[in-house]
């Protein structure tokens, strides 16, 4: 006579070792007989009561960025890049959140109320695995803020070139007057004075930097912090490669990071700067926007690096991780859209055409967008629920890090949005802009819980890998559930890392939580053997709750 179900212990990660019923090795029979229709379990008629709800149920799961809530011109750009590459909207969505923020914040910031003022720069990553076509993408969003940037450079350029032919001029000049035999001593002797000047002014010139919107990806934070410095303290990474986050993660400093200058030109804050040459020097208000597409895995190794975490650089990014289409994309993209890109491509151009703010204006004033009443209520409103989420009780209780700058994030945000969206400098924020910014702010918080689940150590680990398991049993609908069909057939990233280990505290996750429910029976042999009965839920299509 078989056990009851409910007398068995819930199997605990390792136990199948030297078990003699190990669930591994005597269900194998099993499975082939039930393959041929000979299906051994017993059932119980018992109601089976709902299940309990895994991850965050507050936010949900992952979804697709709101397109919608977004301004014209930028959900245009948005859906004509995802559909012609065939990525996810994320991808284009949030370079282009990073593209607006590389050439607002070093014109204007936006004030909240009297003493919070947030600059307009912004973090972001976004996580797609290799061959999603990030670098084509990616392009097409941010390639008039390299257009800007290579003008920019050639007018500097000319204008080195314009000053280093006046100056040579001057110095023949000064050098006829010199061998002049008509003038005098004084005469001849200023005239030698003012070659040595401008020969000086000259070779100087071999050491002007060039003014910059974009940085290199692969600089270390300290080259980063020099080039900002001679840069009227502003910069912008933007780069499809994981390259710069491999940096920040210690690639050239033996895997210790250094983030003290990263962290700072988040918020605009003084930097001081190691100098080597005369014209770097310390910064009153550093100012960094990184737009990053990345591969998940990078995303992942932030969220397992402590100093990443706890010194909150991580959480000071929008981040994504939107489902892959690799695999189910068509066999041709969409049409490429020229208009929609040429009307983003206008509402970059807008924005560049403002003037650059003096780094050294005090913060307080320093150009900056004001909110409507209506708008500030509404931010308000959304600030609120942010920080009932922050108690040790609620969804955001354990990623109090991130959740605790999404206000500020979510403010920046609606002020890029006005600007994409036509407005002025010197017109307030509106509702509209401030609801569109909550939408995307609200959108955030699961990748973000996503992100931070994938540390292994994490308290939503566990339940990321159970709603994984349990949308694959939903999907592909297995004759037999057991541990060696969950090893073998499914092909989730984390059951193909951890193999049989990673697989037992997931399964006795969704026992413990009532997804699925362990049957004792017994294979040919008469020996006892392991499966599992799916809840009446799994078998439905459409959400799981």
């Amino acid at each position: 006579m078989t056990a009851p179900a409910a007398s068995r212990a819930p199997h605990k990660a390792g136990a199948h070792i030297n078990d003699p019923y190990d669930p591994w090795e005597i269900d194998k029979d099993f499975q082939r007989e039930v393959r041929r229709g000979r299906d051994g379990r017993t059932r119980t008629a018992e109601r089976w009561p709902d299940p309990e709800p895994l991850g965050s149920p507050g936010y949900g799961k992952p979804g697709p960025y709101p397109v919608e809530a977004v301004p014209t011109a930028f959900r245009d750009m948005i859906e004509a890049v995802a559909a012609n590459k065939q990525v996810p909207a994320e991808l284009p969505a949030l370079m282009g959140q990073a593209a607006a923020a590389a050439l607002a914040a070093p014109r204007l910031a936006i004030e909240c109320e009297p003493g919070w003022v947030e600059p307009l720069n912004l973090y972001a990553a976004c996580g797609l695995e290799p061959g999603s076509l990030k670098s084509p993408a990616t392009n097409d969003v941010i390639q008039e803020v390299r257009r800007l940037h290579k003008v920019l450079r050639a007018s500097h350029a000319d204008e080195i070139s314009e000053r280093r032919k006046d100056l040579r001029r001057q110095i023949a000049e000064a050098r006829e007057r010199k061998a002049d035999k008509k003038a005098g001593e004084e005469e001849k002797a200023t005239a030698a004075a003012l070659v040595r000047d401008l020969d000086v002014e000259i070779k100087e010139l071999d050491d002007v930097v060039s003014p910059r919107i974009l940085m290199p990806a692969d600089s270390t934070p300290e080259v980063l912090t020099r080039n900002m410095s001679v840069n009227g303290e502003h910069g912008a990474i933007l780069d499809s490669e994981g390259t710069f986050f491999s940096i920040l993660l210690g690639r050239y400093t033996g895997g210790v990071p250094n983030l003290d200058s990263v962290l700072k030109s988040y918020d605009g804050d003084y930097v001081e700067v190691s100098r080597i040459s005369r014209e770097q020097r310390d910064m009153t208000r550093a100012i960094l926007t990184l737009g990053l597409a990345v591969q998940p895995m990078i995303l992942e190794d932030a969220a397992k690096s402590r100093a990443m975490i706890e010194q909150g650089l991580l959480g000071r990014f929008y981040l994504a991780v939107p489902e892959s289409r690799i695999g189910y994309r068509n066999r041709r993209g969409a049409p490429y859209n020229p208009t929609a890109l040429a009307a983003w491509d206008a509402c970059l151009r807008k924005i560049a055409n403002l003037s650059v703010a003096d780094p050294d204006t005090p913060k307080y004033q320093f150009p900056r967008l004001f909110l409507t009443d209506q708008a500030r209520e509404a931010f308000f409103d959304f600030k609120d629920k942010i920080e009932v989420s922050l108690r040790p009780d609620g969804d955001l209780g354990d990623l109090r890090g991130w959740g605790a700058k999404h206000a500020g994030r979510t403010l920046r945000l609606s002020g890029l949005l006005h600007l994409i969206g036509g407005g002025a400098p010197d017109e307030p924020v509106n509702l509209a802009a401030m609801e569109s910014a909550v939408q995307v702010g609200n959108w955030a918080i699961p990748h973000a819980v996503a992100v931070f689940g994938m540390e292994d150590e994490s308290p939503r680990a566990e339940d990321e890998h159970a709603i994984a398991l349990l949308q694959w049993i939903q999907t592909k609908a297995p004759k037999v559930i057991s541990l060696n069909e969950i090893n073998r057939h499914c092909r989730q990233a984390w059951v193909k890392k951890g193999k049989k280990a990673a697989i037992v505290p997931v399964v006795d996750r969704l026992v413990e939580t009532g997804w699925l429910r362990p049957v004792e029976t017994t294979d040919k042999g008469g020996r006892p053997a392991i499966v599992y009965d799916r809840h009446e839920r799994v078998t439905r299509e459409g959400p799981l709750w």
